[in-house]
């Protein structure tokens, strides 16, 4: 079986990445996202992590910008 939390962790940090390569905040992807600035945050930081609607938002994130 897959640990998906796991693997979630893994492109939480690849997104956190990402955005500090392109010079982003966590504001850019509340804009682009339209998620609530508080769900951003605690995604980012892993304090929501394994529901899944975190898991969306990361699949989501990642697919848009080609993060692998």
């Amino acid at each position: 079986m897959i640990d998906t939390t796991k693997n979630m962790d893994e492109y939480r940090i690849k997104i956190r990445q990402f955005l500090s390569e392109k010079g982003w905040t966590q504001q850019a992807l509340v804009r682009l996202t339209g998620y609530p600035k508080q769900d951003v945050s605690a995604i980012l930081l892993g304090k929501q992590k394994g529901t899944p609607y975190a898991n969306i938002f990361i699949s989501a994130v990642c697919e848009a910008y080609k993060i692998n």
